[in-house]
């Protein structure tokens, strides 16, 4: 698939065995890949929950702050795929 635009890109993608989901927020993409059949809505409210509790940790998500704040994001990353 070739896009021009990042815009362009759809919210869901399907393979043969994969299902990528992704949303943007300030410029980046949030992805999410399922093995099984998934409600790509329940995905979608997963990654903006994802985002929400990124908030409570760095007050605005860039690219810049994710390097800066690394150690934090990985260990709520592992927290939030443990639960």
């Amino acid at each position: 698939m070739e896009v021009k635009d990042a815009a362009d890109v759809p919210p869901v993608i399907s393979s043969s065995k994969w299902e990528m989901v992704h949303i943007q927020h300030n410029g980046l993409f949030l992805l999410a890949i399922c093995q099984t059949e998934t409600p790509p809505l329940f995905v979608i409210e997963f990654l903006h929950t994802v985002v929400e509790v990124f908030h409570h940790y760095i007050e605005e998500i860039t690219e810049e702050s994710i390097k800066e704040k690394f150690v934090i994001v990985y260990q709520v990353g592992v927290r939030i795929e443990v639960s």
